[in-house]
């Protein structure tokens, strides 16, 4: 097994060190140390790490793939379901009491 890897196009060495990044959708990723300029749109969370460590972290925390704002979108649809039901049965409560 070899001490390297190919990574977006570059060699990178099994003991270099990353950051666990997260972008504005919560999706996550991992960032070579040895990159001083994180890309735009993404943050570091927490110390620098093994990849195997970082891509551990991710698993344990990234247990839900979609992004934010399908989240939103989603929970913003079930929002509107609920409001439906909710006028129908007030809707059939008031014909039972009329």
């Amino acid at each position: 097994m070899s001490d390297q890897e190919i990574i977006q196009g570059e060699i990178v060495e099994q003991e270099d060190m990353f950051f666990v990044v997260i972008n504005l959708e919560e999706q996550y990723s991992i960032w070579p140390t040895y990159k001083k300029e994180i890309p735009y749109g993404w943050e570091v969370i927490g110390e620098e790490k093994t990849k195997s460590d970082c891509l551990n972290y991710i698993k344990e925390v990234w247990t839900d793939m979609r992004p934010l704002s399908l989240k939103k979108a989603e929970a913003n649809n079930i929002k509107k379901i609920e409001k439906k039901v909710e006028k129908k049965i007030e809707k059939k409560k008031l014909k039972k009491s009329a």
